[in-house]
């Protein structure tokens, strides 16, 4: 996690970006002066895991207490949940798995002696 406070930090901002284009939606930095959380996977891809994960909840479970993403703390979303409400964290559905089914292991033909 990276929190860059609103202000792009200089070894993070990509040279392809001009300067003068950087923060111009409304403020200083890319998020208009709010703090900013970025996901970066192993791939390099830009994810809002956490944005997805609450209109998901709200969607599904919309009468129930859910945790601003202003107020998330922490990796693990059960965690906070079930400490908001007793048993909460049991109806926090699992992320599907990222990434294409895994292959098998490529069968080595025995040795023969």
């Amino acid at each position: 996690m990276i929190r860059l406070g609103g202000w792009c930090a200089p070894r993070l901002c990509s040279a392809a970006v001009p300067a003068g284009r950087r923060g111009a939606a409304g403020g200083p930095g890319l998020a208009g002066g709010r703090a900013l959380r970025v996901l970066v996977d192993m791939d390099g891809v830009l994810a809002d895991f956490e944005g997805g994960f609450l209109r998901k909840f709200r969607a599904r479970f919309p009468d129930q207490p859910f945790i601003a993403l202003e107020d998330r703390r922490g990796f693990w979303v059960s965690e906070q949940y079930g400490r908001l409400r007793p048993g909460l964290s049991v109806s926090v559905p699992a992320p599907p798995r990222a990434g294409p089914p895994s292959r098998p292991e490529p069968q080595t033909p025995p040795l023969r002696g």
